[in-house]
């Protein structure tokens, strides 16, 4: 019977050891900095129609704007992401992820006219 009970002892704290291995870890952190006009601002331009002040009146200003010789502007909308993941079972083994993503549209206008738009996209 002693030898039972010492037995016992013995695969509980080998189970205790072991189920500490077991232990989950998750951490998830994300950012986003920016803004582009989304999908379904971009489907209601029509080039050679829509104008600046719809534009900026739904999209808001761009983060910047380029003026060209012949009188054509160009709006650059732009938004960066960034996700980081942790992922481990304590005392086995750790895994570290990130992501960033980056957007951008442009806008091309002339006389307050949008003239075409296109959109870029940067995944890391």
């Amino acid at each position: 019977m002693g030898n039972r009970i010492g037995w016992v002892c013995i695969v509980v704290a080998l189970a205790g050891v072991l189920g500490c291995g077991c232990a989950v870890i998750v951490n998830e952190d994300s950012s986003v900095q920016g803004n582009v006009p989304g999908a379904s601002t971009l489907s209601q331009i029509t080039p050679g129609q829509t104008t600046v002040e719809w534009l900026l009146a739904v999209a808001g200003p761009p983060n910047s704007r380029k003026s060209v010789e012949d009188g054509t502007e160009i709006f650059r909308y732009c938004r960066t992401g960034s996700s980081e993941k942790e992922v481990g079972i304590f005392l086995l083994f750790h895994l570290d992820s990130s992501r960033r993503r980056q957007e951008a549209v442009f806008v091309e206008t002339r006389e307050g006219i949008v003239q075409r738009y296109w959109v870029e996209t940067d995944d890391q």
